[in-house]
């Protein structure tokens, strides 16, 4: 395929095995370099591939792989392994009954607290794009974990919203 890298203007070809495809806020890629002696998977914008072609070349897919639990480790579609990690909002009284109706991930927790506010729980990575969606929450969600999701997420908790998402 031609692809155009990140912040580069320049694309170039690369030769990939492909795995599958994640949708989310944006299309991507799975696949393995062919370049990559470890095999990683690598995750590619679909609007970022210029073209695409077969090389007639067959590879064997790791058995062991599977897309959903693949899924599974980020919040949307993009996965970041430095950030995956045990992630925790607090959702206010108020906005309790309408955040337990939704799927923040497959394998949330939902806690009621006595105060009648709403802790969800999950392992995820992808705290950019918990982010945006937090962002339409104001200021009816806290980040109690992780630090680094919480630091990034507090600037842009507003009070002004009239409506949940």
């Amino acid at each position: 395929m031609v692809y155009q890298s990140r912040g580069s203007a320049a694309s170039s070809e690369r030769v990939v095995e492909p795995y599958g495809v994640l949708i989310g806020i944006r299309r991507y890629l799975v696949a393995k370099p062919t370049t990559d002696p470890a095999g990683t998977l690598r995750h590619y914008v679909a609007e970022k591939i210029e073209s695409a072609e077969l090389t007639g070349e067959v590879f064997e897919r790791d058995p062991g792989f599977d897309i959903h639990a693949h899924a599974k480790k980020a919040f949307g579609a993009f996965q970041n392994d430095s950030e995956f990690g045990e992630v925790v909002w607090r959702f206010k009284p108020d906005a309790a009954p309408h955040a337990r109706s939704f799927l923040f991930h497959p394998d949330q927790v939902l806690e009621d607290q006595p105060d009648g506010s709403l802790i969800v729980r999950f392992s995820a990575s992808g705290h950019l794009e918990m982010c945006w969606h937090l962002y339409m929450w104001g200021d009816k969600v806290e980040v109690i974990g992780p630090q680094a999701l919480r630091q990034m997420a507090q600037e842009y908790r507003r009070s002004d919203f009239p409506s949940f998402p």
